[in-house]
C-alpha cells in the first residue's frame, strides 16, 4: 500500500518573491490575511513558517511557477531529482484545510488539499530549482519549479538537505545580517 494520498501539479502565481501554503479557517479565510506581518526572514534560503502558514521564497519577483504537491501519510523518501534546494521543517495547523496559494489571493491554487489528515503538526519538505534563471524578474512563463511533500509528524528541527543555488545563498546571507 502506498503512503501517497494525493498528488497534483499546476501553476502558482508569485508576487513579491513569494507564494504560500496557508490554512483556511471555517470561513475560508487564510492565515496570511489574519497575520498582517508575513514572515520575511528565510534563514534557510527557501521557506519560513508561522503557525498555519509557510512562505516560500522564489527567485522571480512575479509571475507563474510550476508546483507539484505530494501528500503522504508518513515520512516519504527524498525525491531524487535535480533540485537546487531542499528544506524540511514542521508546521502546526489548527484547522484541517491547508492549501497552496498566491500571496494575498482569494482562491487557492488548483492543487490538492495539503492536510487531509486534519489539524496538527505536519512536516513540509520544500524543493526548488531554477531560482537563478530570472532573479528579480517578472515572467509570463514558468522558469522555476517547486515540489512540496507534506505528511503528519511530530515536531522536529529544521533539516536542510541541499542548498546550492545562488539566489538561496544571497537570501541566507541577507537573513544572517539580522541574527
Amino acid at each position: 500500500m502506498s503512503d501517497l494520498v494525493s498528488t497534483g501539479r499546476g501553476l502558482v502565481p508569485v508576487s513579491y518573491h513569494r507564494f504560500i501554503l496557508e490554512e483556511l479557517d471555517e470561513r475560508g479565510t487564510g492565515a496570511s490575511i489574519l497575520a498582517p506581518d508575513i514572515p520575511v526572514r528565510f534563514g534557510n534560503g527557501l521557506i519560513t513558517v508561522e503557525p498555519g502558514l509557510c512562505v516560500i521564497s522564489t527567485g522571480i519577483a512575479g509571475g507563474p511557477v510550476t508546483a507539484e504537491v505530494r501528500v503522504h501519510t508518513r515520512h516519504p523518501d527524498i525525491d531524487g531529482g535535480d533540485w537546487d534546494e531542499i528544506v524540511e521543517l514542521t508546521v502546526e495547523t489548527t484547522h484541517d484545510r491547508m492549501v497552496v496559494a498566491a500571496l494575498g489571493a482569494d482562491l487557492p491554487a488548483p492543487l490538492p488539499l495539503l492536510t487531509p489528515s486534519g489539524a496538527g503538526t505536519h512536516r513540509v519538505r520544500a524543493y526548488a530549482r531554477g531560482r537563478d534563471s530570472a532573479i528579480d524578474a517578472s515572467v509570463f512563463e514558468p522558469v522555476e519549479s517547486y515540489l512540496i511533500q507534506i505528511w503528519p509528524a511530530p515536531p522536529s528541527p529544521e533539516t536542510i538537505h541541499r542548498n546550492t543555488d545562488s539566489y538561496g545563498k544571497a537570501v541566507r546571507r541577507s537573513a544572517s545580517l539580522y541574527d
